[in-house]
């Protein structure tokens, strides 16, 4: 059976959720998951409620990422990149740049590389949602 347990350590409080099981007739207990340090809603706390839920929110399947996933994910990730270095190239046109000239020069390379991978992952999606298809 679950249960919360609170564990006093100081002025702090925290909270996990704990079930007790047999192991060579002797009563042990084993911590599910940790629930942080934010007691559970009043009124549902110490009641089966909280506890059910926080068991089936455990056991809830994860969504699973497909390989099209991870790739808009790159995509995604490239493009805030290059925005953010065209945002540096504007500070460095109105001379407000923090960078030096080597920066620059590994700023630039950076650019290249990120256009090389946005063309590369626009490429493979394409050939994914054709095969998709």
């Amino acid at each position: 059976m679950a249960f919360i347990r609170e564990i006093k350590r100081g002025k702090k409080r925290y909270y996990y959720l704990v079930e007790t099981y047999r192991e060579n007739g002797k009563v042990k207990q084993r911590t599910l998951k940790y629930l942080g340090t934010k007691p559970p809603p009043r009124g549902m706390a110490w009641s089966g409620q909280y506890v059910q839920y926080t068991v089936d929110k455990m056991l809830r399947p994860k969504p699973t990422k497909t390989a099209t996933d991870y790739i808009h994910d790159i995509d995604k990730l490239s493009m805030r990149l290059l925005n953010k270095l065209s945002q540096l190239d504007t500070l460095e046109l109105t001379g407000k740049s923090p960078l030096d000239r080597a920066d620059s020069l590994a700023l630039n390379n950076l650019r290249m590389k990120l256009v090389f991978l946005h063309d590369a992952v626009k490429e493979l999606i394409a050939k994914i949602e054709v095969d998709e298809i």
